[in-house]
């Protein structure tokens, strides 16, 4: 994905470090060993699961709101076993925008092929509701919707 693979390139070229989850579950078995933060990473405790909540608030940049959840997630330094964002939208983008309905669906088609983060889409506009899995990640029993 070329625009993730520029805000890594901007991010090593500006030195920023991203780690922060939104909510995260560690290794229980390393919590006596491992420190909660530490200088470079090194010794820091192993995320099994990072789980990155977005809502719609500011939809013109609902995208780039994604790709820098994906490159917090897939950073190999992060070292998270499995990854997850939750992306939500609600109605009020279409009734102050004009927007299309189904817009963030059919903008998000970008990435279907994410194989390494589960990216959920949980949609309620005016009453219409579509949820599901929109990477190629498997997850549970939820369908695709792309």
């Amino acid at each position: 994905m070329i625009g993730i693979q520029r805000l890594l390139e901007k991010e090593r070229r500006e030195r920023v470090s991203r780690g922060h989850f939104d909510l995260c579950v560690w290794n229980p078995l390393h919590l006596e060993d491992r420190l909660f933060r530490a200088s470079g990473g090194k010794s820091e405790e192993e995320t099994l699961i990072a789980i990155e909540l977005s809502l719609n608030e500011h939809w013109k940049r609902a995208e780039y709101h994604v790709q820098w959840d994906l490159l917090k997630l897939d950073d190999l330094k992060n070292n998270v076993s499995y990854g997850y964002i939750l992306f939500f939208v609600r109605d009020y983008p279409y009734d102050m925008s004009g927007l299309p309905h189904e817009y963030f669906i059919q903008r998000f088609r970008r990435f279907e092929n994410e194989s390494k983060t589960n990216i959920i889409y949980i949609e309620n506009d005016h009453g219409k509701k579509i949820k599901g899995i929109l990477s190629n990640t498997r997850f549970r029993n939820y369908k695709r919707l792309l």
